[in-house]
C-alpha cells in the first residue's frame, strides 16, 4: 500500500521549499553534519511567548495561566491537565503551539467557571501552572511574538581558527541583515502531512484529503491507529476498521471514521466538515500556503518585494502581473491546482467565499530583534547551564538570545547560522525526497 505521506525521514527542508540563505559570500558549510548539536537536550531551546499588554483586560467570561512545560507539545501539556482535572481539550485556547524538544513558557486561556477545576492540578517536573488571573480569550497568533534562548554545542573548530571568524561574521549578518522568514518544517507536522491535506481541500479532493487524514504512515508501528487506518486503507470499510480500534484511535480521526461508517459512506466532503473542525481545516489550507509561499521565496528572494502575499483572496491585483505573480501561477500549475490557461486572480478570489481562505502579506527577510550571542564551554559535572568563558582548545557551545514576531521560526535563524537543519541542504547533496503533491496517491 502507497501512502500519501513522505515518510517522517524524508521531511526536508528542501521538499518543504526552504531553499535559500541570506549570506552567500562565503563557501556554505553544514555544520550540523560535521557536529555540531541543536536540540541535544530540551534546555538548549528555551521559548518565552510575550504576551500582548495588558493582559488583565476582561469582562469575567475568561481566566489567563502561564503555562511552562518541558519536553512536550503544547497539546500534550493540556492533555495532562485535563486528563487530571476533567476539563475538556476543547476548552483550551492558546496565542500559539510550542516546540516539543525544548522548555517554553506561554499563556493559556479558558472559561472562568472552570478555575476551581484548574486549581485541583498539580504542578510537576514536565508541566506546571501559575500566573492565573483574568484575561480575554486567546486566539491565534494573539501574542507579540517569542524570546529565544539557544545552544548549539560542539562547533568542530577553535577560537582562532579562520572558521570561527567566518561564523562571526554570520552572525553580524545575521544582526544585520536578517533571515529568509520561512514557515519551518514544524509548520508542516511531523509526515508533511498538513500541507498535504489542505491541497486536498483547496483542490476540493474530499477522496484524497480523507487518504491523508487517516493515512497509517503518521502513526507508530504496531500501534493501534496504524492497525484500523491500515484496515481501512485495504478495505475501505470503516466499520469493520472501527471493530480493531478498542476504543484508542485518536479522537478526530475516529469521529471521521465513526461518520464513514453511517451516514457519510457515500458523502466525504459532508464527513470532513462535520468531524474536523473548521480551525483544524484553516491550519491545513494555510500550511499549504506557506508551503507555496516558501517556494516562492527560494525562486525569488527580495527581487519581487520586501512582501510576498500567502495564498488567499485579496491579493493585490497589480501582483498578478508582477514576476511573483507568474511564480505564483507556475507553482500552482506544477501542483495541479491550475491550468496553464486558467486567470490566477479570479482562482485567488474564490479562495475567499469558497473556503474562507483570505492572503495574508508576510515579509520574505526577516531581522531578530536584541539578538546577542557568546561563546562558552561546558563546565565540567554539569550539561545544563554552568557555563565558563571559552579558551583556547575548549569545545565550543554558543548561546543565542533574540526576539522574533508572532508567526516566525528560530528555526530560520539557526538554519542561517549552521547551513541547514537536514541533510538536503548540504551543497551538491542529492535531494532523493523532492515532494510529489500530484492528484494521485504517490
Amino acid at each position: 500500500m502507497n501512502s500519501l505521506f513522505l515518510r517522517a525521514g524524508e521531511v526536508s527542508e528542501v521538499s518543504c521549499g526552504l531553499g535559500r540563505f541570506v549570506t552567500r559570500s562565503h563557501e556554505r558549510r553544514h555544520l550540523l553534519s560535521e557536529g555540531v548539536k541543536f536540540k541535544k537536550y530540551p534546555w538548549d531551546f528555551n521559548v518565552f511567548e510575550i504576551p500582548f499588554e495588558p493582559r488583565t483586560t476582561s469582562s469575567g467570561d475568561w481566566i489567563h495561566f502561564t503555562l511552562w512545560k518541558k519536553d512536550l507539545t503544547t497539546r500534550d501539556a493540556l492533555a495532562d491537565i485535563s486528563k487530571k482535572t476533567g476539563i475538556s481539550m476543547k476548552e483550551w485556547s492558546v496565542a500559539g503551539w510550542k516546540d516539543k524538544k525544548a522548555i517554553t513558557t506561554q499563556r493559556v486561556s479558558l472559561r472562568a467557571e472552570l478555575k476551581v477545576k484548574l486549581a485541583s492540578y498539580q504542578s510537576n517536573t514536565l508541566v506546571r501552572v501559575s500566573d492565573v488571573g483574568n484575561g480575554q480569550q486567546l486566539k491565534a497568533g494573539h501574542h507579540s511574538g517569542n524570546r529565544f534562548r539557544i545552544t548549539l554545542r560542539n562547533f568542530p573548530f577553535a577560537v582562532s581558527s579562520d572558521d570561527f571568524d567566518t561564523i562571526e561574521a554570520l552572525l553580524h549578518s545575521v544582526k544585520d541583515n536578517g533571515v529568509f522568514n520561512y514557515a519551518g518544517v514544524q509548520r508542516f507536522g511531523a509526515f508533511g502531512q498538513a500541507f498535504r491535506i489542505g491541497r486536498h481541500l483547496i483542490a476540493e479532493r474530499a477522496d484524497l484529503a480523507v487518504g491523508s487524514l487517516l493515512d497509517p504512515a503518521m502513526s507508530p508501528v504496531g500501534s493501534t491507529n496504524r492497525f484500523v487506518f491500515e484496515e481501512w486503507h485495504r478495505s475501505r470499510d470503516a466499520k469493520q476498521a472501527i471493530s480493531h480500534s478498542s476504543g484508542k484511535v485518536r479522537e478526530m480521526e475516529y469521529a471521521l471514521l465513526k461518520r464513514l461508517a453511517s451516514d457519510c459512506r457515500h458523502d466525504l466532503n459532508r464527513a470532513i466538515r462535520t468531524t474536523i473542525p473548521k480551525e483544524h481545516r484553516r491550519f491545513y489550507m494555510h500550511a499549504y500556503g506557506c508551503f507555496v509561499w516558501n517556494r516562492m521565496v527560494s525562486q525569488c528572494g527580495t527581487e519581487v518585494g520586501a512582501e510576498l502575499p500567502i495564498l488567499g483572496a485579496g491579493i493585490e491585483p497589480g501582483f498578478f502581473a508582477s514576476r511573483g505573480g507568474r511564480v505564483l501561477q507556475s507553482l500552482l500549475v506544477e501542483d495541479g491546482l491550475l491550468a496553464a490557461s486558467e486567470d490566477l486572480t479570479s482562482f485567488c478570489e474564490d479562495l475567499g467565499p469558497r473556503l474562507m481562505l483570505m492572503a495574508k502579506m508576510r515579509p520574505v527577510l526577516i531581522v531578530p530583534e536584541v539578538f546577542t550571542w557568546r561563546w562558552v564551554a561546558h563546565q565540567p559535572g554539569d550539561i545544563r547551564d554552568l557555563w565558563q568563558p571559552v579558551g583556547e582548545g575548549d569545545a565550543l557551545s554558543l548561546l543565542l538570545e533574540f526576539t522574533l514576531p508572532a508567526d516566525s521560526f528560530a528555526t530560520s535563524v539557526v538554519r542561517e547560522i549552521t547551513g541547514g537543519l537536514d541533510a538536503s541542504s548540504i551543497p551538491n547533496q542529492k535531494n532523493a525526497h523532492e515532494l510529489d503533491v500530484s492528484g494521485g496517491v504517490v
